[in-house]
């Protein structure tokens, strides 16, 4: 069991009216692209702590995307420069776990919808730093101001903000990559999951779910899997797709 670290604040921007860019001081274990923390406030509201992946870690610096959803994100929204929270982690796996075996001359498709971009943000740089070949799709429903850090997303709006109007899904061709690695919604995993299966193409999801201990003792954030049920936060966030039964959300109806 990993220990909560109380961490300092040093950034708290505002990126949109829904989502805030938030940086902690972290001089822990490094995490892996893909991994997540738990993080509260030092003075909160609420019991739980919120179960965030990385956008990405320098040197001394952990930075998070958060979206305004319940209060313990509204709580995180309002830290000072200086204030401070609490952070556990690394926990989960990693993207990289699961280049093992792909041919390094096959090019690789990033595909995040909406907040789904964080945890393949930090993929996305060690992609490039290995000199790995990939396309980075970004779908939002209006266009974040993000500084992208020299990465050059193919970004996709559904309302228009930018020459791509549309859902992501609309614009990523399975058959042209290797694999596909994709962070989003369940809907918009589904979808992908569906394509590359007609296309033959191998695909990678991190899965959002809710949780609550972050280490897989309290089996509240259970997946179902064709090897029975597994733990999001301990076996995952990350699964092979076709590992993944894409229930309806309301019939529970398997993929067919």
């Amino acid at each position: 069991m990993k220990q909560y670290t109380l961490c300092e604040t040093v950034e708290n921007t505002a990126l949109s009216g829904k989502i805030f860019q938030i940086a902690f001081v972290w001089k822990g274990e490094k995490p892996q692209a893909g991994q997540f923390f738990l993080i509260k406030p030092k003075v909160s509201s609420v019991f739980l702590a919120r179960p965030i992946s990385v956008a990405w870690a320098d040197a001394e610096t952990l930075t998070f995307l958060i979206a305004h959803k319940g209060i313990g994100a509204e709580e995180l929204s309002l830290l000072r420069e200086g204030e401070k929270a609490y952070l556990t982690g690394p926990l989960g796996n990693s993207w990289s776990s699961f280049l093992n075996g792909l041919s390094s001359a096959e090019k690789i498709a990033l595909v995040g919808g909406g907040l789904g971009i964080a945890p393949l943000l930090g993929f996305a740089f060690l992609l490039k730093d290995l000199g790995r070949a990939f396309d980075f799709f970004a779908g939002f429903q209006t266009a974040l101001p993000l500084d992208w850090r020299g990465l050059e997303p193919f970004v996709v709006t559904e309302y228009g903000a930018t020459d791509r109007k549309g859902l992501v899904t609309d614009f990523l061709r399975p058959e042209q990559y290797g694999t596909v690695f994709a962070c989003g919604s369940f809907p918009m995993l589904k979808v992908i999951a569906k394509s590359c299966r007609a296309q033959g193409t191998p695909c990678v999801v991190s899965m959002e779910k809710r949780m609550a201990c972050g280490v897989g003792a309290c089996l509240g954030c259970a997946v179902e899997t064709v090897n029975g049920y597994r733990r999001c936060c301990s076996d995952g966030p990350i699964f092979r797709a076709e590992e993944i039964f894409y229930v309806e959300q309301l019939n529970y109806t398997k993929l067919a």
